[in-house]
């Protein structure tokens, strides 16, 4: 096993072929809102009658064909976890991501709350976005004790592990393909249909917080890092937005 090629020791599988299809599915539904049947799309998305189920059912499309991609991809491979980067317990990647997320809550709320005013004039940030998004809307205790880190381990679990990890495995080895992977699928979760609907013209900040988590999980050759470091910015920040700006 060539550490080199493959520096988080995942090994390719028959299955890989599989993660082709959530990988396709990101840029096919933002091509069906862009063609001609983009505003019907729309139309019925704003309609009171369908306003939920519609929007729910595209923006969580690609997520919903990924996961059930993933859970076929796991059975074929004998539930081979650690290819998806769950590896032995160790807290010290866990505490690395954790402080690394710390910092990316840090440095986002400087964006959003002083950076992007300065940079537009003095234009007013709209906070509520932030504490009004599906996953933020359940009580405090529920949110931050159940869904934030059930969301964190989800969603890195299939946009890191599952596809960052099929994309090292293709890529060439070296300096350059890994981190071709690595913004490759940050552009993948900055992209999903349900972040860019959830936070609007925040959603580029996925591609950013995407390119670390990718990097802690090629560093740390598991996958607890970036879900520590998902889970303590996004508490940090819903936190800040929902009890210190709100």
């Amino acid at each position: 096993m060539d550490k080199r090629r493959n520096p988080l020791l995942l090994m390719p599988t028959p299955a890989d072929g599989l993660a082709l299809l959530p990988m396709a599915a990101i840029p096919g539904i933002w091509a069906l809102y862009l063609s001609g049947a983009g505003p019907l799309l729309v139309e019925w998305g704003q309609s009171e009658q369908r306003a939920l189920w519609w929007s729910w059912s595209i923006q969580l499309s690609p997520l919903l064909i990924g996961l059930a991609a993933l859970a076929v991809w796991l059975a074929a491979n004998d539930w081979d976890w650690a290819n998806l980067g769950f590896r032995e317990v160790d807290w010290r990647p866990a505490a690395i991501g954790a402080g690394v997320g710390l910092l990316l809550a840090l440095v986002n709320l400087a964006v959003i709350t002083l950076i992007e005013p300065w940079l537009s004039g003095g234009r007013s940030v709209g906070y509520e976005l932030f504490y009004q998004t599906p996953h933020a809307r359940p009580p405090s205790w529920l949110m931050l004790g159940l869904v934030v880190p059930v969301v964190a381990v989800v969603i890195e679990a299939f946009f890191r592990g599952f596809l960052l990890g099929r994309l090292l495995v293709w890529l060439p080895a070296g300096w350059g393909g890994r981190w071709a992977a690595i913004v490759g699928g940050a552009l993948l979760f900055a992209w999903d249909p349900f972040l860019v609907m959830s936070f609007h013209e925040w959603h580029w900040l996925g591609w950013s917080d995407g390119i670390v988590w990718g990097w802690l999980f090629v560093r740390t050759g598991t996958l607890l890092a970036p879900i520590a470091a998902h889970g303590v910015e996004v508490a940090a920040l819903y936190t800040v937005f929902r009890w210190v700006l709100a």
